[in-house]
């Protein structure tokens, strides 16, 4: 009689994943430390995204991946909403901050001079609620370095998100679209960065309550079609494009809003197991042609990047190496332990 097939944990599975996903994006990387995607019309942004994710995974700031991307960033100027967001993330994400403050501080001056009708636009000037939801967590990211973001961007944000909302209250790429989850997630994280934003705000306050219909009516939306591992068009169909900008916009709403379920599914884990099938033997995902922005926004969704940071794993890093150097033995490994993948922290 054949033994039946052991279980493997999700948290265990999941740390592989994350493990096999860095793995793929260490071997991305150009000699001269830079990334691959759209260099023409993002400049940096392929590099500034993958650190990002790579230093969200767990990677010590001190791995020459991280160190060679910083170096490859050193000469670039920021020149679309992608770009300037995901610097901006990933400033905030590796710590330091009194190191990387002038360089977020440029990436903040771009985004700040480049808002249109309290949104945000590709470089040729098409208005999104992609680039808008990359820009409202920047500005974010910017806030928790200490850095001043203008009571007006917010204010205008706050008024001029609504334009990619649809009547039923749907979330739209552009004016004029199909309502999808992606998209709806997306407006639904916007305006929780803007709440955990406006304390001591009374103008961002005041234009969040004239909008609180509007922010009922796309959790509503979502919650008539919700499902983690589709990508939901208005009809019930689904699109396998952006699938992995959907995950993470629900990682973002949920952690910041403080939600482990939604509609009765734990969207952290029914996504996690999802990802761990739906990963590539390279330890990418191949659901189109964006390999390492999918693997990118997989690795901030699994690890849950809006409510972990780079530098809590420092702190447990430093007391490991405490540890391994004063040649003691490490503690017994209890069930909420964090485990170890070559001397980096994975999920």
């Amino acid at each position: 009689e054949q033994e039946p097939e052991e279980v493997v944990p999700l948290e265990l599975a999941v740390n592989r994943t994350i493990a096999l996903a860095v793995d793929y994006l260490r071997g991305r990387q150009h000699p001269d430390g830079s990334f691959p995607g759209h260099e023409g019309q993002h400049p940096g942004g392929a590099t500034a995204l993958a650190a990002f994710a790579l230093a969200e995974a767990g990677v010590r700031r001190g791995d020459e991946v991280l160190v060679k991307a910083l170096r490859a960033l050193d000469e670039v100027e920021m020149q679309s909403t992608y770009s300037a967001s995901v610097h901006l993330l990933m400033c905030e994400a590796l710590g330091d901050w009194d190191r990387h403050r002038a360089a977020a501080q440029r990436s903040l001056d771009f985004l700040v001079a480049n808002q249109t009708q309290g949104v945000w636009a590709y470089p040729w000037g098409h208005q999104c609620g992609s680039n808008t939801q990359f820009a409202m967590v920047a500005l974010r990211a910017a806030h928790r370095m200490g850095l001043e973001v203008p009571e007006d961007t917010l204010v205008a944000a706050a008024e001029g998100m609504w334009h990619f909302q649809e009547h039923s209250g749907g979330g739209l790429y552009s004016e004029g679209g199909r309502p999808y989850a992606g998209m709806t997630a997306a407006l639904l994280s916007d305006f929780a960065v803007l709440e955990e934003l406006s304390e001591g705000s009374t103008l961002l306050r005041g234009a969040l309550r004239r909008h609180q219909r509007d922010r009922k009516a796309a959790e509503a939306w979502l919650a008539e079609r919700f499902d983690i591992t589709r990508n939901t068009y208005a009809n019930g169909t689904w699109t396998p494009f952006w699938h992995y900008a959907y995950m993470w916009a629900v990682e973002r709403w949920c952690g910041i809003t403080g939600r482990e379920e939604f509609e009765g599914h734990d969207w952290y884990r029914e996504g996690a197991a999802w990802l761990v099938e739906t990963q590539s033997p390279d330890g990418c995902w191949t659901s189109n042609d964006n390999l390492l922005e999918n693997t990118c926004l997989a690795l901030l969704f699994l690890r849950r990047a809006t409510v972990s940071t780079q530098g809590e794993l420092e702190a447990i890093y430093a007391e490991l190496d405490r540890s391994r150097f004063a040649g003691r033995p490490p503690e017994r490994a209890g069930p909420e332990a964090r485990r170890l993948t070559d001397w980096w922290l994975a999920g």
